[in-house]
């Protein structure tokens, strides 16, 4: 089980996790869920740290990977006069906010987008996801009212995912995590797992669901706020796709081109931030060579990281694909931004699987 839960929801980046007992529940106490493992299931996400925040009936749990305020100012879980938060994800537009904020009076006392969104909470309460550009899961604990506001993104680039009943509330970055808790049964969705091997995508599939029963995904543009004193959840969706075109069809080409070359540099300009060097993936290919070509006119006095996977034994066991063109088409790109890249090229073993024939 372990395999199906690391090949179907690990994704690499900060982890979050955290254990909540409901006050009604007099019986239960923390000590039911192994939150340390639950912790430690989560190591690999964050290298740069690893750190704990407890009160008598909450436990949350944070692994760093830094990219913003290297320093120990930015470690979490993150404590701000009645709050804490456990985050994992970016905010493009934090400095922004940060800026806004500082405006209405409020002081910060670390370089992160994470006190940025702590900040935000305190000020606009569950509205400030309206405000952030970027992709996040994030927990808020609110000590003064034993509160808790669960948060994902638009569009669910971070994992959030979670169990509830009458005793407990957990949540983590993985499945894995949860399961680690030595709490919740381990048990197959086999009405997802049935969904998963029938539809080619999984976007066919019901996404709150996950292949183990009673774990739930938070869904893209949803937030949920549970009340620790009486158990009582909401789930609010705060944002989905637009139904109107951002820009009118009748436009010349022209105008539409310029505008698509302004969100395209806009975007990628956002997501240039940070204390760490800057990467990307270069396939040869259009999109990430449009990334790579944008991203080098910012980045003028350094150098873009860019990696392409090359398959070690490409020329000799694959055809009919591109795979095998990558490294040629990138290099092409590379040569014209010279000045602006430093190249890696990574070798991947390819295995050829054997033809299956009738017999």
């Amino acid at each position: 089980m372990d395999d199906l839960i690391d090949n179907q929801y690990s994704i690499n980046g900060c982890g979050i996790v955290g254990v909540a007992t409901f006050n009604h529940t007099e019986k239960t106490n923390l000590k039911q869920c192994n939150f340390p493992s639950m912790l430690d299931a989560l190591k690999h996400r964050g290298p740069d740290n690893y750190q704990m925040w407890s009160c008598p009936n909450v436990k949350l749990g944070h692994t760093r990977l830094s990219i913003v305020d290297l320093s120990d100012r930015g470690s979490q879980p993150m404590v701000r006069d009645n709050l804490v938060i456990t985050y994992n994800g970016e905010i493009y537009n934090f400095k922004d906010l940060r800026n806004k904020i500082q405006k209405l009076g409020v002081n910060f006392l670390s370089g992160t987008d994470t006190e940025v969104i702590l900040r935000a909470y305190q000020l606009w309460g569950a509205a400030c996801v309206q405000e952030f550009d970027g992709m996040f899961a994030f927990c808020i604990y609110n000590i003064s009212n034993n509160t808790i506001f669960l948060a994902r993104d638009h569009i669910g680039i971070k994992p959030l995912y979670y169990y509830i009943d009458n005793s407990y509330l957990l949540f983590s970055s993985e499945v894995k995590s949860l399961l680690k808790s030595n709490y919740i049964p381990k048990l197959i969705n086999q009405e997802l797992l049935y969904k998963q091997i029938l539809f080619s995508s999984n976007l066919q599939c019901n996404t709150e669901q996950t292949l183990i029963q009673n774990i739930y995904s938070l869904l893209p543009g949803h937030y949920m706020t549970i009340n620790l004193n009486n158990g009582n959840k909401y789930i609010t969706k705060y944002w989905d796709l637009p139904t109107e075109p951002p820009i009118k069809s009748n436009n010349d080409l022209k105008e539409q081109t310029m505008h698509l070359k302004y969100l395209l540099e806009n975007s990628i300009n956002r997501r240039l931030i940070g204390d760490v060097p800057i990467a990307s993936f270069l396939s040869g290919g259009l999109d990430s060579s449009i990334i790579a070509a944008i991203a080098c006119g910012t980045l003028r006095n350094n150098k873009l990281n860019c990696f392409t996977i090359n398959y070690d034994d490409q020329n000799t066991t694959i055809t009919n694909s591109d795979c095998h063109e990558d490294l040629k088409y990138s290099r092409i790109v590379v040569d014209s931004f010279k000045n602006n890249i430093s190249h890696h090229s990574v070798n991947v073993p390819f295995k050829k699987f054997p033809t299956c024939t009738n017999r």
